[in-house]
């Protein structure tokens, strides 16, 4: 039986907290391999990023960020610099499913990428809404193509509903992260 194979995308310490129980899940799954690729503010928080590799398997890094002072003309650099990383990281990639999590903007360079070399993408916290934000615009653009969503909220599997054409690709499997809960230690 050939291995199914996901590589999943995290931009951020906050979604990588989430990612974390479903990275655990599939390293346990004999006929599943996923290739970890990181980037973001990633490569800013080091302690964060030690315990990761302390940790995890990482497949490749991005760091794409051209400044720390956040405005329009850096972000368009970023992307730029994203964007030909993604090209050299996609043109390797042996897997079929690309797995993103969120809004953020630097997932639509990902979700590029994965049109144009025909992966499947999962989203993971399609149907949510974020008010005064351009979250929404994002994330509802990433519906759009994704192939398979995991909502987080029964609210948000109706919401995502209305909008995206295969409704039996939609599950709802709650909020990742509480995984997490059964992990702390009190005294």
């Amino acid at each position: 039986m050939k291995k199914k194979s996901l590589t999943i995308f995290s931009t951020s310490r906050s979604d990588f907290n989430i990612l974390s129980c479903l990275i655990d899940k599939i390293e346990n799954k004999k006929n599943f391999r996923y290739n970890l690729i990181l980037g973001g503010d990633h490569q800013i928080h080091k302690n964060k990023l030690n315990y990761i590799k302390k940790n995890y398997k990482i497949y490749s890094y991005l760091n794409f960020y051209n400044d720390k002072k956040y405005n329009y003309k850096n972000f368009c650099k970023s992307m730029s610099n994203l964007n030909l990383k993604l090209k050299k990281i996609f043109l390797s990639l042996k897997s079929d499913l690309v797995l993103i999590l969120g809004d953020r903007s630097e997932l639509l360079p990902i979700v590029h990428h994965s049109l144009m070399t025909k992966k499947k993408i999962i989203h993971i916290g399609g149907g949510e809404n974020t008010y005064g934000a351009i979250d929404n615009e994002i994330r509802n653009m990433i519906s759009q193509v994704a192939y398979m969503h995991f909502t987080m909220h029964k609210s948000y599997k109706l919401n995502l509903a209305k909008s995206v054409k295969e409704k039996s690709r939609i599950f709802n499997v709650g909020y990742l992260g509480l995984d997490n809960l059964s992990k702390i230690k009190i005294d």
